[in-house]
């Protein structure tokens, strides 16, 4: 948060119009600290402040550590940024000019703040970046947390986002911790909203397809810089605290809660633990050597009955194709 300078901040108006916070979530807390500071000088009372963490709980954790009252509008950043520059731990030699590397959605609340609706034009007609607004939008965090779950593999991979999501066997990995997501929302009656062209509860089928088939439906999902990676995978290669508490470590949280085995995520989510103690950078595992072998062998017979019900539907299509030909 020293980046931020905020004590520093001189202001004629006393006042400011929104504050936007980009730290991580294990951040929070001293980004809060800075503000109560902050506010003890320039009123924040009316300020719109818009926390872009991953994870359920920046709002929350804003909520019960400011000390003052203001508006707290939750975002997600639908898409990939890049530093270019982030090549070391240290913070002081980051570049301001960071790059979008995916294409979905810049997601925001709904809110009628004049501010709130001036921003996002300039950010939809002069940025040209894709504004959604949610009414939702604890069902739009759930639906962003399910790509989030990614983060990991991709991590442990060590391989570009786009390399990696070509590869059907992580795919399948990255489509059975989707799945154990879904199960887990159903006990709790949420319905993920869609961040991205394909539908949330469609996610483990669509991930499963053949590569050959993938890249035809998916074609949006892997409009992904070849240069990009995921955060986590920055933060392994850099030796920081990752965010996997909260995102698969949050599946697999809310799973024991409604006796729902998340398997697939509590694997990540160690072996992840494993490369923070490490400090070695990303393992650089093979999909293969992510899972235990009951995992690998469960992962096998899920790919089997989507390969399964792909032939049935060429057969069925073959089938009208030549009754209306006949």
């Amino acid at each position: 948060t020293n980046l931020l300078n905020l004590n520093n901040y001189n202001n004629n108006n006393n006042s400011i119009d929104i504050i936007f916070i980009a730290t991580k979530v294990k951040d929070l807390k001293s980004v809060c600290q800075d503000l109560n500071q902050l506010n003890k000088s320039i009123n924040l009372s009316n300020t719109l402040i818009i926390p872009l963490q991953n994870g359920l709980s920046s709002k929350k954790i804003l909520k019960e550590i400011l000390d003052f009252n203001c508006l707290i509008i939750g975002a997600i950043v639908g898409f990939g940024v890049v530093n270019p520059s982030n090549s070391s731990s240290n913070s002081s030699s980051l570049s301001t000019i960071y790059y979008r590397t995916t294409s979905n959605p810049f997601v925001i609340e709904y809110n009628t703040d004049l501010r709130l609706k001036q921003f996002c034009f300039y950010f939809k007609h002069k940025l040209n970046v894709d504004i959604e607004i949610s009414n939702d939008f604890t069902c739009a965090q759930y639906g962003k947390l399910l790509l989030n779950l990614n983060n990991a593999i991709n991590a442990l991979s060590g391989l570009p986002l786009k390399q990696q999501l070509s590869d059907d066997q992580y795919r399948a990995i990255l489509a059975s911790c989707i799945e154990e997501a879904l199960n887990v929302y159903s006990k709790y009656n949420i319905n993920p909203t869609k961040i991205g062209a394909i539908p949330s509860k469609l996610l483990p089928f669509a991930l499963r397809f053949p590569k050959i088939i993938f890249v035809i439906a998916a074609k949006k999902l892997l409009q992904i810089d070849e240069n990009a990676y995921s955060s986590m995978y920055d933060d392994i290669n850099f030796n920081r605290e990752t965010e996997i508490d909260e995102l698969n470590g949050e599946i697999v949280r809310l799973g024991k809660e409604v006796n729902v085995e998340c398997q697939f995520n509590e694997r990540l989510v160690y072996l992840i633990k494993q490369a923070e103690k490490m400090s070695n950078g990303s393992p650089k595992l093979k999909a293969e050597q992510i899972l235990t072998t009951n995992l690998q062998e469960r992962l096998s017979k899920q790919i089997l009955k989507t390969d399964f019900i792909i032939l049935l539907f060429l057969f069925l299509f073959l089938f009208i194709c030549l009754f209306i030909l006949m």
